[in-house]
């Protein structure tokens, strides 16, 4: 009886890991969505920052460099969607336990062209040179074995890309993506 109580957990275990990743590849490869608004930036990452305090607590303290920034049109779910991915993935690159000496460090700016920008830097082990190149690809992930689908950043990529914007990674000092909107 104990043995088939372990099977149906890891069959239940197993079965949500292919939900999650069913559904992230929907959001993926689906098509931007009709409603589009005007989207205040700093009022959602201040939203995603409250979504992912459980993930960073024991982690890190946020650091808040918010300047005022344009609206930008967007899909509100997509837009939060981007900023949670980078929030988390940034979390989630800083061990647990030690947060008295990391930083996660949120920033809003204004680009030459009046676009937004928005900045998520962190202070863990950063990137490995030769992961660069590859990190927004899907399924590629430096995360353990059933850690990490290998989506995020690339459905981070894609959703900027649908707002008419990019993102970029810079690797020293600190790992920081830049998304400009």
């Amino acid at each position: 009886l104990e043995r088939m109580r372990a099977m149906l957990e890891q069959t239940r275990y197993g079965t949500e890991r292919v939900r999650t990743v069913v559904r992230d590849l929907q959001a993926l490869t689906r098509a931007p969505e009709d409603r589009v608004t005007r989207l205040e930036p700093i009022a959602i990452l201040e939203r995603c920052l409250e979504i992912a305090h459980h993930q960073i607590k024991h982690r890190a303290h946020v650091v808040r460099e918010l300047a005022p920034v344009p609206a930008v049109l967007g899909n509100e779910g997509r837009m939060v969607q981007l900023v949670l991915n980078l929030v988390v993935n940034a979390a989630q690159a800083i061990p647990e336990g030690d947060a008295d000496h990391h930083r996660i460090r949120v920033a809003t700016s204004t680009d030459a062209a009046g676009g937004a920008v928005i900045e998520i830097a962190d202070s863990g082990a950063g990137i490995a040179p030769e992961h660069v190149s590859r990190i927004f690809d899907p399924f590629f992930t430096t995360k353990a074995v059933g850690e990490g689908t290998g989506l995020g950043l690339a459905i981070a990529r894609s959703i900027a890309v649908s707002m008419g914007g990019e993102i970029e990674v810079e690797t020293a000092p600190a790992t920081t993506f830049r998304v400009r909107l």
